[in-house]
């Protein structure tokens, strides 16, 4: 991996400010170029932290999404994954808390019930991560505590793709011997403030490091710390140990503590990169060449508190990134508000209510400049922000939106509403990062509110944590049993955990809440459709049972959308489902007069075409299949499917006229 210097650009978005090492590539300071002109990233600061580390394999479409759908309960949150060139960029949120190795210089000693405690914490993640296939590098300049007082690790993510030193026995995967070998020795740096070597110590040492371990721990860790990895415990015990003697009390960042990661007294110049020599995973020559693999790592006493020299600049870096974003001078409001306009409690209130009065006759333009008038007029009513900021929504202006309630929310920092609003704007923005902050901390300051809930299971399900969004979701319904779109939506996401039976179940009582909704119909003949394809996959039944249970699924799809056309004749997408459903049914022609009911309506979406192309294809009209098929393409070039459809199509009319 070439290591980047001050200057270079990552991406084309970030310019790399400075580069300090990592125990697995390097941490990169950056600037992010387009902050200047881009409001919707004032939530973040302009500097940011990015991690990079050579992948293991070459990446393909799955390696971001599996890096972004790092379990956030025992990973530091990712903004965003970047590859390029074989490395992996992870983008780091807004950082808040303390590096542990930090905290352990400042406080360790630990008693016994707090050293357990984080251990406890530590072995929970990484059992967790056995569990999901997915692996946590085990030290102290990898792992934050938060404000709340929890444990995240910054590096670690699935198997297979990030590289991790670990046993040869282990390299497609995580070790869990290993890995209890360095929680171990984590616990003994965290009750005795002492570095130990990778190697065994003896037993009379451990019994002098801390007088309130008793012999029951010292035993287990003993073994744990073991050379020979066969007579390590497993991860279970070593939590059940923790857990027996933790203190349930979360993690105090106490008065020695500053606000940020770092006390100015530890911080030490560092010289990061000197000729041939780098902190990274793999050694690089003087031109960043690969010319040497990757062995596993064993720190020195003198490397160690190199390593906590390191660790201070990284933290240092967040400082940085902390002071920075709340040092931003408060300018997002220039081109919302008129600056000519003096303050005046009554003319605002005025000029509010004849926006809301114009937006009522449908004058979204007056609605807009009387709504900024009332806002500059007062800049103290919550109201008027939400006003004018769904004022900007309803006409899709939504960086205005964001600007108007990231302004807000930093004049009235404790008011739910303008960070849920916040939320809302920036989900519809695609503005999926900024979306997940506002709406984190709108249910943080308010989470009796289901609507703050339902709008932060959104926004995870859009940046695909389907497993959260339905927890989330689940508790909003827990809440408010009686609203249908909450049913509807959670058995939208359920599909995409495979829970297609569960999904039927809630879209069902969407539909018992709210008959009239055609969309809620539409769902659960969608689902239908799922349940089909599902069986269709079953290897384990009978081609007669399959074929019957196809069917019936079909059948029930098929009323449902028939049922959605009959309340809607401009729905699109009924018409659109109406389609597949007759197709799978062997009704062609009227399939195909179905799908072009949806193109007389919306014309512009690919999967209509498609749709079109299929029937015309069953028809034996090539020259047609082929005109849907390229008009599909058209308007999504790089979607696969259409692609081999219009190949397909192309193929069967050549073999058609080489026959003639």
């Amino acid at each position: 991996m070439e290591i980047k210097r001050n200057g270079d650009i990552i991406y084309g978005r970030y310019q790399v400010l400075n580069v300090f090492p990592f125990i697995y590539g390097v941490f990169y300071l950056v600037e992010v170029l387009s902050d200047k002109k881009n409001y919707s990233s004032s939530m973040l600061p302009s500097r940011r932290l990015i991690h990079a580390v050579e992948l293991i394999n070459h990446p393909n479409e799955q390696t971001k999404e599996s890096l972004m759908a790092r379990n956030e309960d025992i990973f530091y949150p990712i903004q965003e994954v970047l590859i390029e060139d074989g490395v992996v960029y992870q983008v780091y949120e807004k950082m808040e808390g303390h590096l542990l190795g930090i905290y352990l210089l400042q406080s360790a000693p630990l008693p016994l019930g707090e050293a357990a405690n984080i251990i406890k914490m530590v072995t929970s993640h990484l059992m967790k991560c056995y569990d999901q296939g997915q692996f946590a590098l085990v030290d102290l300049n990898n792992i934050v505590i938060t404000p709340k007082g929890e444990l995240r690790f910054l590096y670690g993510g699935p198997n297979g793709i990030l590289p991790y030193y670990c046993t040869d026995e282990a390299k497609t995967g995580h070790d869990e011997r290993e890995d209890v070998k360095q929680v171990a020795r984590l616990f003994y740096m965290l009750l005795a403030r002492e570095y130990q070597s990778y190697h065994l110590i003896p037993p009379e040492k451990l019994q002098s490091i801390n007088q309130e371990v008793p012999p029951e721990m010292q035993n287990v860790l003993w073994r744990a710390l073991s050379p020979n990895r066969f007579k390590r415990p497993r991860m279970h015990e070593l939590w059940k140990s923790a857990y027996e003697f933790a203190d349930e009390k979360p993690l105090s960042l106490t008065e020695k503590h500053t606000d940020s990661f770092i006390l100015p007294e530890l911080i030490q110049p560092l010289i990061i990169v000197q000729n041939e020599k780098t902190w990274t995973d793999k050694k690089l020559s003087v031109n960043g060449n690969k010319n040497q693999k990757r062995k596993k790592i064993y720190l020195p006493k003198s490397v160690f508190f190199i390593t906590i020299c390191c660790l201070c600049m990284v933290a240092f870096i967040f400082s940085i990134i902390k002071i920075h974003s709340t040092s931003v001078a408060d300018d997002t409001l220039s081109q919302v508000i008129d600056p000519d306009i003096t303050k005046d409690d009554k003319q605002a209130e005025q000029w509010y209510q004849a926006s809301v009065k114009a937006l009522e006759k449908k004058d979204k333009k007056s609605a807009i400049q009387l709504a900024r008038k009332a806002l500059s007029a007062n800049l103290d009513q919550v109201e008027y922000y939400i006003h004018l900021a769904n004022l900007f929504g309803i006409t899709q202006d939504y960086q205005k939106g964001i600007q108007t309630l990231t302004a807000a929310t930093k004049k009235f920092p404790n008011d739910a509403s303008l960070y849920d609003a916040l939320a809302v704007q920036a989900y519809l923005a695609k503005d999926l990062h900024i979306a997940k902050q506002a709406s984190d901390k709108a249910v943080e300051l308010d989470n009796r509110d289901p609507r703050y809930l339902y709008h932060q299971a959104k926004v995870y399900a859009g940046l695909k944590k389907y497993t959260k969004a339905v927890n989330i979701l689940s508790y909003a319904i827990y809440m408010h049993r009686d609203h249908a779109l909450y049913y509807n939506d959670l058995a939208a996401f359920l599909v995409h955990l495979n829970r297609i039976d569960d999904a039927i179940d809630y879209a069902e009582l969407a539909i018992r809440y709210d008959p009239s909704k055609p969309s809620y119909s539409l769902t659960l003949g969608a689902l239908f459709l799922k349940k089909r394809e599902q069986i269709e996959k079953d290897k384990n039944l009978k081609d007669q049972p399959k074929k019957e249970l196809m069917f019936h699924w079909t059948k029930k799809a098929n009323e449902t959308f028939h049922e959605v056309i009959k309340q809607d004749k401009n729905s699109a997408e009924g018409w659109f489902y109406y389609s597949m459903s007759l197709y799978y049914l062997g009704e062609i022609k009227e399939a195909n007069k179905a799908v072009l009911e949806a193109i007389q309506i919306d014309n512009e979406n690919a999967s209509y075409f498609d749709q079109l192309g299929v029937t015309y294809l069953a028809l034996k009209n090539k020259a047609d299949a082929i005109a849907a098929f390229r008009k599909a393409t058209l308007l999504e070039p790089k979607n696969k499917r259409f692609q081999t459809g219009l190949k397909k199509a192309q193929e069967m009319e050549v073999k058609k006229k080489g026959g003639r």
